[in-house]
């Protein structure tokens, strides 16, 4: 150890031993009297905890000390005083499912922080044991020895980290860790919380279920890609009784990207999916310019206002059925539990407006003809 960092280290008093088989202790600071923790770690990124110690991330322990010695490295911590999620679940007290959601939620916004790094920086090891709710109810997120950079193109992790039950498939030399690693122990996590045990064993129901399973799918590719489509997922299934004293309609909002704005069809950048739209519009562009190979035009109509008649009714109603910007959240149809319902309600929507621009239109065109 170099002599500065040794001198760095003796401005923190030892209190006792947290965890000594681990490598855990409690510290004072002999100037201003703040209790720290200090870790001496033997599986660390050093990359990780210098980022996070110059950009810190609420919710995460603040890191005072990055210090490498040899084979380890030491880590100094702000202290987290406060009740560790596993015991209020072991205990049975988190019953109240609009605190599992608030939980939940600062949990998500702590991971959204971390994965917005670049490259993005993936917990791996997310657990009950891992967070501590403080005496102010928030969520703390510890213990990122097993926090790696999300590195492209790398086949599989050199290391096989995580904890048996919240670990994702890849984590055990499938492919390597990506914020999809951590959405799949996010996911494993809300169902011990709601039910006190792994989803192998119970799972909750309703949307719930539906959130949950789509977090730990197999294959990362078919889980959620990112922390915000969870949320907006947690705010338009949820009843608004569950998510009224959360900050998930802020979060829906501002999920919007360059992406959203996108036709149906090219949102995915899915290749399939993008012919099939192309091939789609184009049909309907085609049948929106007057032929006299498949109808006579009217003679009292001028051909672009076939053309715009056209567009105004079936583009918007094509947009609708495909639910762009989220339309179908903004007007209260995602809130409908009936599946069939909810179609039914879409397709009369989508025929009301069709007919209704059809008959704005002609009127138009009447009220223009006769002027």
């Amino acid at each position: 150890m170099r002599f500065e960092d040794g001198f760095r280290l003796s401005f923190y008093e030892p209190i006792t031993a947290l965890d000594e088989e681990h490598g855990v202790f409690l510290l004072r600071h002999r100037e201003n009297g703040q209790l720290f923790v200090r870790k001496d770690l033997t599986i660390f990124n050093t990359a990780v905890y210098r980022a996070l110690q110059l950009h810190p991330v609420a919710g995460i322990p603040q890191i005072a000390e990055v210090i490498e010695d040899g084979d380890q490295l030491i880590v100094i911590e702000e202290y987290v005083n406060g009740v560790p999620l596993e015991k209020l679940i072991g205990e049975g007290i988190l019953q109240d499912e609009t605190k599992v959601l608030i939980y939940f939620t600062e949990l998500l916004e702590i991971l959204k922080a971390l994965h917005s790094f670049t490259p993005p920086i993936v917990h791996r090891d997310i657990k009950p044991a891992n967070i501590i709710i403080t005496p102010e109810d928030h969520v703390k997120l510890l213990d990122l020895n097993a926090a790696k950079y999300v590195e492209k193109g790398q086949a599989r992790d050199t290391e096989l980290i995580g904890t048996v039950g919240y670990a994702a498939p890849e984590q055990y030399d499938f492919s390597s860790s990506d914020i999809r690693t951590d959405i799949y122990a996010a996911g494993i996590l809300l169902n011990v919380m709601l039910t006190g045990d792994l989803p192998q064993n119970i799972r909750p129901t309703g949307p719930w279920w539906k959130i949950i399973e789509k977090c730990t799918r197999m294959e990362p590719a078919n889980r959620y890609q990112n922390v915000d489509e969870i949320l907006y997922d947690l705010h338009v299934r949820l009843p608004k009784k569950l998510t009224a004293k959360t900050n998930l309609a802020a979060a829906a909002e501002t999920r919007l990207s360059f992406r959203d704005f996108l036709p149906p069809g090219f949102r995915s950048f899915k290749v399939w999916k993008m012919v099939l739209a192309t091939i789609v519009y184009a049909a309907l562009i085609f049948l929106s310019v007057p032929s006299k190979r498949f109808y006579e035009p009217d003679p009292g109509m001028l051909p672009y206002q076939y053309t715009i008649t056209s567009i105004v009714v079936f583009f918007p109603a094509a947009f609708f059925l495909r639910n762009y910007l989220d339309v179908w959240r903004r007007i209260g149809l995602r809130r409908i539990r009936n599946r069939l319902l909810q179609v039914l309600s879409i397709l009369g929507i989508t025929l009301a407006y069709m007919a209704s621009a059809l008959a704005l239109c002609v009127i138009l065109w009447i009220i223009l003809h006769g002027l």
